[in-house]
């Protein structure tokens, strides 16, 4: 900043030999307003032009220059679009675990379909009012899904009924009456494919 008061005067004396009278709004930026913003605030790199300038060499000339010349605007989104996921997951620090789909846990019974009354008969007097449903309803829509097929066979069918599975997105869902010596039966929601609608009987 004493720098440029010094030398003040020798701007002046060539303005009028300059084709815009010296006005420079650059130096205008940096003697009056620049300088005085990096002793307040630091480093004013998102506030200047030659930011800009960089973001148009990343974003534009470069995708441009890798592109095959044709029908460029899609090509430049995509590179974009590429470097911004890139970008994302560079910045991640900590590597989250993907949920297996369906990853099953706590099993607690397992039985032959064959002999599936005669299980839930015996297990009766063991379980909870709300497992003894869960046994009743199993039953009725065995019976529904058996009937949707043309030549059912369950000679050799094996069932295990889990306590708690985590399902795609994360979530678990939970069917026990022994969770930490509590009952816990997760509310679940079926969506129906639109596409098969006919094929269930519903309320």
């Amino acid at each position: 900043m004493q720098c440029m008061n010094r030398h003040k005067d020798l701007f002046k004396a060539f303005k009028f030999v300059s084709p815009s009278n010296l006005k420079l709004p650059k130096l205008h930026s940096w003697v009056y307003h620049i300088i005085d913003s990096i002793r307040s605030y630091g480093a004013i790199n998102g506030y200047t032009t030659e930011t800009y300038e960089s973001l148009h060499k990343y974003f534009v000339k470069i995708p441009y220059r890798i592109s095959n010349k044709k029908d460029v605007e899609p090509q430049l989104l995509r590179t974009i679009k590429r470097q911004a996921i890139s970008s994302i997951f560079s910045q991640q620090s900590v590597i989250t675990k993907t949920p297996y789909m369906y990853r099953f846990s706590t099993k607690l019974f397992e039985f032959s379909l064959q002999d599936a009354n005669t299980f839930f008969n015996e297990k009766k007097d063991t379980v909870d009012n709300k497992m003894q449903i869960g046994f009743s309803k199993f039953l009725e829509c065995l019976d529904l899904y058996l009937d949707l097929l043309n030549d059912p066979k369950i000679d050799n069918s094996q069932v295990k009924i889990f306590g708690s599975v985590t399902i795609e997105n994360g979530t678990i869902v939970r069917a026990t009456n022994s969770y930490h010596n509590k009952s816990w039966f997760s509310n679940v929601a079926i969506s129906m494919n639109s596409e098969e609608l006919e094929d269930y009987i519903s309320d």
